[in-house]
Formats: C-alpha cells, structure tokens, sequence
C-alpha cells in the first residue's frame, strides 16, 4: 500500500486478500465490470484466432523485470510475461492457484507448502521448478536488489524446495495477508539470472525478459512500443491473438482521438472522465468502467492542535460537498468513500459513521468545540484568535488540484482562511515524512482486497518513511490492526469482525475526510471480444481469452 504518484492517473502497489470472499456480495459491482455489448459468439462457436491489439500508455515502462517494478505502467507489461504462484481472482479477490496448482497451510498458519504445476515451461522451454520460485524470493530479499517487495516477506523464516516441484515457506508468526501479497509475486528463471552480476542492470529486464506467461517479449523502443507475441506453448493454452503492443501516447486527448479513428484497440481515459459521453456516442468503441482500488482523500494533521479536536475533524468533513466535488472533478465518474477499506472487499462495513455535507451542523460542532465565526465572518477561538490553515498537495494532479479548490470555497462558508500550496510529489512527501509542516493534504491511495491496514494507520507508522503521515494515534486501533494480521489459522469471519470494529474508530475519529475513489475508464474497439475487466485483476488479466470477432 503506497500514496498514488505514478501514472497518468497515479496507482501503485496494491496488495490482495489471502481469504475466500463471498461472490454473492460482489454481484452488484462487478455487474457494472461488464462489457456493454454483448459477446457475439453462438453458443458453441469457437472464438476467431489472429489479430492484434495495441494498447495506447500514457507513459512507457520503466523495466520488464517483476522484482524490479514500482509503477502500474511496467507492470501492465510484465504481468502478461511473468506469473505467480498465486494469482488474486477477478471475481472475488481470492487467492486462486496459478504456477501452484495447490497449497496447504498448517494448523497454526506457519507453514505453507505449495505444489508447482508439471509441465509448464519457461519461454525458453527451460522446465519450471520450485527452485526458480525460491531464487525469486531470496534474490528479493537480498539487499543488493533494488526492490520495494523486500518488507513482502519480513515474516518469512525459511524457504526451502524438497524435491523440484514443492516449495516450503516457513513463517516466524501468523501473517494473514501473506498468501496473496507475497505468493502472488510472479517469478523468474534461476537458470538465467543467477549467472547475473549485477541484477538491477542486466539486459533481461529491458531487452531479454523470459517468463512463463501467456505472451512472449518481442521488442522494446524506448517511448514509442513494447511488442509481445502469442506463447503458442502457453500451459494454460495459446492466446486468442496474435501480439500485443503497448504504444506511449503520452497525452490521455490524442488516446482519445486515436480510439475513435481506429489507431489504437484499447486505452485508458480515467483522467479524463469529461470524455465519457463522447466516448460512448462512438460506435466502434466500447466504454468499460470499473470501481478503481484507490481513493483520494483530504488528510487533517492531528499534531496541530486544532486539529486534534475530533469535533473539529467531524466539522471540517461536513462543510465539504463530495457530491459537488464528484459531479464538478470526475464528471459523476466515482464514488464517495467512507473507509479505508474498498467497499468491493469482504471486510467492508457499510453501516458506518457518515459526515455528510451540512455547513450548519459543522458550524454548530465547531462552537462547541470552542470555534465561533466573528462579526467580520472568520472563525476565531475563544480569545479571537483567527483560524488559518494551509492545505499542500501535488502540483498537476488536476484532481487533487480540484479537490483543495472546492476545500477552499467551501471552507470559507464556516469562516476558515485555507491557504492552497501546490508542490512537486517528491517535495510533498518530505513534507509529510519529514517536517510534518502541513495542517491538511490532499493525496490518494491505492488499495488491496485485503483489508490490513496497518502500514497507514498504526502509530508505529508515523516516522520517517512511515505511511502514517497525518499522525494518527488511536491504541484500540493498533491492536485491532495487529489482530487482523496475525490472527491465528486467519478465520476470514473472525478478521471480518476485528476490521468492522476498526472502520467503525476510524470513521468517528475522522483522520480524513476519505472523499471518493474513482471509476477506471476504458475505450475497447467494439470488435474484440472477451474483455472482463476487474477491479481486482485490471484490464488485461484475461488479454490470452480476447478474440477480434474479424481475426485481425
């Protein structure tokens, strides 16, 4: 779980959930996945073979190698080379098997031992083995490897691969998240990278990528495409198309332009959700759109001393229109936000605390807490002093620009002078990791189907590096984080219980005001089929099943 800033639309890391979640409660979101145009095969047919699809980027890939990759862009590239031994479910968020047809667990969630599929080949035809997935991890976990996974298996005690198809991984303690955030960590070929003597820099993650994934590297230019083919030995079997192409268009208007004429096959315009009706009036396109695994959200400092008032916070929340920002920043393309947890994910509570925009009720909580505007309209304590804030967030990010100037109109109806700074990303977070001298920001999330949360919302978190930047301190918080970790055996009812109970803190003592997420928007041309997006998997989890209904 990482603040967003990468990408035109900013995503990042997210982790998944280790536990079954009930289909039944995800019919209703997922059914807004869909495609809007009906599949056109008969019952019975065959989908037609051939074709390609060029996929437009708004920005290219930084590297090919798994072990490496901290942004979405690489990773839209590397997950259809390389997989996992676990993979999340597009309909569920579950764990499911991928190179591991199974796993089991011990009694006292300790050890995990999982069986590696037979057959299944590297693109070289090198036979995969246990030892590649141990290599993977290790070479993870060596400092030397300039990776974020690394904190993926801090509670990992030992792997070890007893005959070439078995991994075992042992823990030091319970960790209920383990199964999906780490397993799911698609793997490399031992037999070539431990002949590297610098892994950070070595041909394979640009020029010679090699995994066992449905599509096979081709070529990489430098900003302009990356070009994958069929794997027509692909265990899981060939792909529909021929090649992929992942083209940088670097501005999200000319993607737009280019799906309408045809240019390119698929592109995202989430940025630029005032494109939806035209988008849609276009005939050869399909619009796919699917709740997004992020949010933005407005953060209160609680170090500062009117802030640390919850009255004060409650207030603050309820003089901002989210349905405003909604309507005027997304184009009514999101959803407001209540938690910290996705509302797709099994643990979501829906029955929490709500805020809801009401200037006259916040002016109200504001007096009692000690706040009262003056007869020359600003709000001042009790001794006149004038209330002043300063609100920072991430200069270019029009949406989070937007959202700090609707805080700032609104803000002054119940008498706060709010002060907007805008600051580069890099210099934002030394300011939140660092000098802490902020009152509010506005920043984003990204989200995981596993509902643990620590990382953001411990106390243990606030320090340098730390993801607790609004300095939140709650104690009944902490524990019920570190018991939704490590529970022992991790019954999925159990958890869902410990993580109601912390939704229900986090939303009286409002840390933030969590605004919205945002729906992720999609231009598909109207003749391929198959697309089935997912707000668990993405896009293109399932690019090997798509089919272009003319075989080009």
């Amino acid at each position: 779980m990482r603040i967003l800033e990468l990408r035109h639309r900013e995503r990042v890391l997210s982790a998944a959930t280790a536990l079954l979640v009930s289909l039944l409660l995800l019919v209703p979101i997922l059914a807004a996945c869909q495609s809007r145009q009906p599949d056109v095969r008969q019952k019975g047919s065959e989908p037609v073979k051939g074709g390609t699809v060029v996929y437009g980027a708004a920005a290219d890939a930084k590297s090919l190698n798994p072990i490496l990759i901290s942004d979405a862009n690489s990773r839209t590239v590397s997950n259809l080379i390389f997989e996992g031994l676990v993979a999340t479910d597009a309909k569920t968020g579950a764990p499911k098997p991928m190179l591991a047809e199974s796993w089991s667990v011990s009694d006292e969630g300790l050890r995990y031992t999982f069986k590696i599929r037979d057959g299944v080949k590297w693109h070289d035809g090198t036979p995969v083995t246990s030892e590649d997935a141990r290599f993977t991890y290790e070479t993870i976990l060596d400092p030397k490897t300039k990776t974020v996974r690394r904190s993926l298996y801090d509670q990992v005690k030992s792997f070890s691969t007893p005959d070439k198809n078995t991994l075992v991984v042992e823990l030091k303690g319970s960790f209920c998240p383990f199964l999906i955030t780490g397993m799911s960590m698609p793997i490399v070929p031992k037999h070539i990278l431990e002949k590297s003597t610098d892994i950070n820099t070595d041909d394979f993650n640009s020029n010679a990528p090699v995994g066992t994934g449905p599509f096979i590297f081709n070529e990489w230019v430098k900003d302009d495409h990356i070009t994958l083919t069929a794997n027509e030995n692909y265990w899981g079997g060939p792909p529909n198309i021929d090649a992929f192409i992942y083209k940088v268009v670097k501005d999200v208007n000319v993607i737009a332009a280019q799906l309408k004429t045809g240019d390119l096959d698929a592109g995202e315009f989430t940025s630029q959700p005032q494109l939806v009706s035209e988008m849609k009036s276009t005939q050869e396109l399909n619009v796919y759109d699917f709740p997004a695994l992020e949010y933005t959200s407005l953060g209160y400092n609680m170090a500062r001393p009117f802030l640390q008032d919850t009255r004060v916070r409650q207030a603050l929340t309820m003089a901002l229109d989210r349905d405003k920002m909604l309507s005027t920043i997304l184009d009514k393309q999101g959803e407001p936000m209540l938690s910290h947890i996705p509302m797709t994910s099994w643990a979501y509570d829906p029955d929490l605390p709500r805020f809801p925009y009401d200037p006259s009720q916040a002016a109200q909580l504001l007096e009692k807490a000690g706040y009262k505007k003056s007869s020359d309209g600003l709000l001042r304590d009790k001794d006149g002093n004038q209330i002043k804030l300063t609100l920072y967030t991430s200069s270019g990010n029009k949406v989070r620009e937007g959202v700090a100037t609707v805080a700032r109109e609104q803000f002054k109806e119940i008498g706060i002078d709010l002060t907007v700074q805008l600051e580069q990303f890099t210099a934002l977070v030394d300011r939140m990791n660092k000098s802490k001298d902020f009152d509010m920001v506005v920043i984003g999330w990204s989200l995981g189907a596993d509902p643990d949360s620590k990382s953001v919302w411990h106390s243990s978190q606030r320090g340098d590096g730390g993801l607790n930047v609004i300095n939140y301190v709650n104690p009944e918080v902490d524990k019920l984080l570190d018991e939704g970790r490590t529970l022992p055996g991790c019954d999925q009812g159990s958890r869902k219980e410990i993580y109601s109970k912390f939704q229900k803190i986090l939303a009286e003592d409002q840390p933030y005001n969590f605004l919205f997420a945002p729906r992720i928007l999609y231009g598909v041309s109207s003749r391929l089929q198959g697309v089935n997006p997912s707000p668990w998997s993405g896009m293109f989890w399932n690019l090997n099943e798509w089919y272009s209904d003319t075989g080009k």
